[in-house]
Parts: structure tokens; sequence; C-alpha cells
């Protein structure tokens, strides 16, 4: 039993997680946009924003 309870409580966690994409932290610094080009305490619609990934 003890066995089984354990992947039963990782894959709920594991879905939820996968559900949540979007973090607090990327959301005011994207992965693309370097923090050196960006001031932490600048707006999300500062001049970050306005750079678009290079895909």
């Amino acid at each position: 039993a003890p066995v089984a309870a354990v992947p039963t409580a990782t894959t709920p966690f594991t879905a939820e997680t996968a559900a949540t994409p979007p973090r607090p932290v990327s959301t005011a610094t994207p992965e693309w946009v370097d923090e050196d080009d960006v001031d932490a305490n600048a707006p999300a619609s500062g001049s970050g924003m306005e750079r678009e990934p290079d895909l």
C-alpha cells in the first residue's frame, strides 16, 4: 500500500505542475530576455517586452 501511494501522489503533482507552466518569475522576466538588459524594478511593459524572441 505505501509503495502505491508514492507514485499516486507524484502523478497528480506532476500534472498540476505541467498544467501551470506560467511562473511569476517568467511573467516578469521572460526566458528570452536577458536580466542584464532589463531592470528588475522596471515594469513588464518596459523595453524588455518590446523585444521578440529570435525563433
